[in-house]
């Protein structure tokens, strides 16, 4: 069966648009649950992390939706701190987020807000 110049156009067009429809859907909801559980690690939590200090050990850590908590050591040989982070899911990835800011609104769920808002 042979299929004229025409018809393959229209089907490479079709082809073409239903891709750019799928790319264009997962664009617009890049903030989706499925990616943020599973970048809910440790490492995942805390790859955007920078500074002079390094993190020495994750104590606990939990997620809920598009929130997250992060128990952590950071610090170096010598000196090291224990640190609460609360971190919000954004198209890159885990981002940390001011706790002053943000653990006062009612966007943050209860679990991750005291986990993250009433510790040190």
């Amino acid at each position: 069966m042979r299929i004229s110049g025409k018809v393959a156009v229209g089907i490479l067009a079709l082809a073409l648009v239903l891709t750019l429809v799928g790319i264009g859907a997962i664009l617009a909801n890049p903030n989706t649950q499925t990616d943020a559980q599973a970048a809910c690690t440790p490492t995942g939590l805390t790859k955007s992390w920078s500074g002079a200090f390094h993190v020495l050990s994750v104590q606990n850590f939990g997620c809920e939706g598009n929130w997250a908590y992060v128990w952590a050591t950071i610090g170096d040989s010598q000196h090291s701190v224990s640190v609460t982070e609360l971190e919000e899911w954004q198209p890159l990835g885990w981002l940390m987020v001011n706790r002053l800011t943000y653990c006062s609104t009612t966007n943050v769920p209860k679990k991750i807000r005291t986990l993250a808002c009433h510790s040190n």
